[in-house]
């Protein structure tokens, strides 16, 4: 358990680096871990970044379901459960489930805006404005 916030901060940085593989090899041990107390971040937040990895790696089917589980995982944490459901926005994006996007990105929003936490209100604010742009 004590690995576990350092490997997804390391996994999110190589991802930002362009490297989502070792982002997945470094995130899928603790997606496939069974619950626990992960310390600093929840399990969600752990299955929201490996989510996000798949996804930069080109494995929309296997990042909405991950996604899907990372929304459906507890977490009390305003962030953790934001970005599940940025990943889930952005997973149903990719696989052109539009409307369903929009949607998750929208609870992405109200889960931003409805605590006095404002760290996630711009990311979230932004993958919302930008899918509920119709695509051309």
């Amino acid at each position: 358990p004590a690995q576990v916030a350092p490997r997804v901060l390391l996994a999110a940085a190589r991802q930002r680096a362009g490297d989502p593989a070792t982002a997945i090899g470094l995130l899928a041990p603790i997606a496939t871990a069974g619950d626990g107390c992960v310390l600093l971040f929840s399990k969600q937040h752990a299955l929201a970044r490996y989510a996000s990895a798949l996804l930069a790696d080109g494995r929309c089917e296997q990042a909405l379901d991950w996604a899907q589980r990372a929304c459906a995982a507890p977490a009390e944490d305003v962030r953790s459960r934001v970005v599940a459901a940025e990943v889930l926005a952005e997973s149903l994006a990719v696989a052109g489930r539009d409307e369903e996007a929009r949607i998750a990105a929208q609870r992405a929003v109200n889960l931003a805006y409805a605590t006095e936490q404002s760290s996630e209100r711009h990311g979230a604010d932004s993958l919302n404005d930008r899918l509920a742009s119709p695509r051309s």
